[in-house]
């Protein structure tokens, strides 16, 4: 019976010590991978081939749509993935530490840009969003924030209008074969959406393509206003009053309700003379 029962507290104790890690390994680790890291270099071997980012989309909410300006302002995030030949480390040196956290300023990032935006053509960026490395290299940056979305509004059938809006992201500065961008998911995610009193997301779709020697990421969102407001709120009004103005004519002529409709709309002019 000890026979067996001691090799398996020996396997259980190694594979608590595999999973866990101290603090002074961690800073090791984070010391031997920042020494001689150069976060301007594109983090492959060969500098003449090409990186790929791995792009999904996470819709959070859709807070409004201005069809003056044609803006969709939306809550969003992305999950962009890549790996970096430079963030490698053996586990086993490190107490089986198996990822880390670290600040996004500490290495490359791509400086991605939304060609479609409405206001400022600057990257998507959180400078408190910290990235997260696994032993093997692989990168995992999830910056999110509010986008405002440069739409062609079309109200012609208002207030059941549809209106389709489109995310168009660039690595500006890298050419397609430089770095790609690759979109693994064929929709945009809604595991955390919150759904919208005047606008209900009726699809989206994900793609990627090239614009001149530029790889682009395409994140597709098709919405559709909900009637119910703008219903009771302006057109039920406007038609009752278009109804109710002509019943003032069947009206009898000495009817109290006629006269004082007439004498506000013809107030009756002094004849006494001025001065």
């Amino acid at each position: 019976m000890i026979r067996v029962i001691l090799p398996c507290i020996l396997v259980i104790a190694a594979v608590q010590r595999v999973d866990t890690a101290s603090l002074t390994e961690a800073k090791a680790l984070f010391s031997n991978i920042s020494s001689g890291y150069n976060k301007n270099m594109r983090p492959i071997d060969d500098q003449d081939g090409t990186l790929s980012l791995y792009i999904d989309m996470y819709l959070l909410s859709i807070k409004d749509f201005d069809e003056v300006s044609g803006t969709l302002n939306i809550l969003g995030a992305f999950m962009i993935k890549w790996n970096d030949v430079s963030l490698v480390w053996d586990r086993a040196s490190y107490g089986g530490l198996n990822k880390v956290y670290i600040e996004q300023n500490n290495i490359w990032l791509p400086k991605l840009y939304n060609i479609k935006a409405s206001n400022q053509f600057t990257a998507i960026s959180d400078s408190d969003m910290s990235v997260k490395i696994y032993y093997d290299g692989r990168v995992v940056w999830s910056p999110g924030g509010f986008f405002d979305v440069k739409c062609t509004p079309d109200v012609s059938y208002f207030p059941f209008d549809t209106q389709t809006c489109s995310i168009q992201l660039s690595v500006w500065g890298y050419s397609k074969q430089d770095v790609k961008l690759e979109t693994p998911k064929t929709e945009i995610q809604l595991n955390f959406y919150e759904t919208n009193g005047e606008w209900s997301l009726d699809k989206s779709s994900v793609g990627n393509f090239s614009l001149g020697d530029y790889s682009i990421a395409s994140f597709n969102i098709t919405i559709s206003r909900l009637p119910a407001f703008h219903v009771v709120n302006t057109l039920m009004p406007i038609y009752l009053l278009m109804i109710m103005n002509p019943l003032v004519f069947m009206l009898p002529c000495d009817s109290g309700e006629r006269w004082y409709h007439r004498l506000h709309q013809h107030p009756p002019t002094s004849n006494v003379p001025q001065g």
